[in-house]
């Protein structure tokens, strides 16, 4: 239950970083002050604001997180994870729980890993079918 209030928390700060800064279409980039490094990940909801940031200097990783909802709807959260503590192993990959509700959470470590399968395929074959373009002319 905790755990939970940790990443609706964490949500909620994205959400309002992002209404400061006025990025309120998809692919807007939400900020993050004094940042030093590099990761990036989507952040936002499937239903409402969604976006890329440059994560926090202690973050290490990207999180999308699955929920089954009441009405049967499923609402797909992204956003940057938490600093890796350092009496834990983490695993990239996903692994599903219904315990306090029905989710589905993925880990990951490389920039906009967090993005949705279909969209990162469809990207892959649209830069494959342009590279092909200009070696065919």
């Amino acid at each position: 239950m905790c755990l939970v209030g940790l990443f609706k928390r964490q949500f909620l700060v994205l959400v309002v970083l992002a209404l400061v800064n006025g990025e309120d279409r998809p692919g807007g980039q939400i900020t993050f002050p004094g940042n030093r490094e590099t990761l990036r990940c989507y952040v936002g909801t499937n239903t409402g604001l969604q976006g890329t940031t440059i994560c926090p200097s202690w973050t290490t990783g990207c999180v999308k997180r699955s929920i089954s909802l009441r009405n049967g709807d499923e609402e797909i959260q992204r956003l940057c994870g938490d600093e890796e503590r350092r009496d834990l192993y983490y695993h990239e990959g996903c692994e599903s729980s219904d315990v306090p509700f029905e989710r589905k959470d993925c880990y990951c470590r490389t920039s906009l890993c967090n993005g949705s399968q279909i969209i990162n395929a469809s990207m892959a074959f649209s830069a494959f079918m342009l590279v092909a373009s200009l070696f065919m002319s």
